[in-house]
């Protein structure tokens, strides 16, 4: 389980500036993961909550639910809809899923060697969705990874679409041991196609809480 604190910079192609910060919750069981981000500034988004039940069995449906305060209502979030931008961000809510790690369930994956990315030594990998169907709903066809040896994070994302065409870009920084696990800091989207990127600064992190009761439901 983790919980941290996660405060959102947003900016658009003008250079206009918005700023957010939430709560988020991470509990692993053995079949699934439970995921939590409650928005608690500014005013305007508090109690702005999104949540996902994610199966490690890839024959049940991922669940995902947004509840919006100021209706007081919830909202499901379908399957296919995974590829659309999460709240504003420039991340999807598959990223927002995933964050940096690789799955295997959509992709075809290529080694395609070795490359220094700044100050460390990476494998590079390609993804390439295994069906149009999966890469309709993801929002890209292709991507390419570097692969930190040191810590086995990602530290850099790039997603094409069918044309080849750079769509957006998401780097880890601020890479450090927290309890023993290695943790990125910080996320930075870049969106190729709007001109805008999105920066997530974690901190206050916690991986020895337990988390249950209510709190996922």
């Amino acid at each position: 389980a983790v919980t941290r604190t996660i405060d959102m910079t947003l900016t658009d192609k003008r250079g206009r500036v918005r700023e957010r910060q939430a709560l988020v919750f991470r509990h692993n069981q053995a079949d699934l993961k439970h995921t939590r981000i409650t928005y608690m500034a500014p005013k305007a988004v508090r109690e702005l909550t999104f949540l996902s039940r994610d199966f490690n069995d890839n024959a049940k449906g991922d669940e995902r639910w947004l509840y919006i305060p100021a209706a007081r209502k919830v909202r499901r979030i379908p399957a296919s809809d995974r590829g659309d931008y999460f709240l504003g961000t420039d991340f999807t809510y598959e990223n927002i899923k995933n964050e940096t790690k690789v799955t295997t369930e959509d992709y075809d994956w290529t080694t395609l060697g070795w490359q220094k990315l700044k100050d460390c030594e990476c494998i590079l990998i390609e993804g390439r969705t295994r069906t149009p169907k999966i890469a309709k709903e993801l929002g890209h066809s292709r991507t390419t990874r570097w692969i930190d040896t040191s810590t086995w994070l990602t530290r850099k994302i790039e997603y094409y679409d069918d044309a080849g065409e750079k769509l957006k870009t998401i780097t880890a920084s601020d890479i450090t041991e927290i309890d023993g696990i290695w943790t990125a800091r910080r996320l930075t989207c870049e969106n190729h196609i709007s001109g805008g990127s999105s920066v997530f600064r974690f901190t206050d992190h916690d991986y020895g809480t337990e988390l249950g009761g209510d709190l996922f439901t």
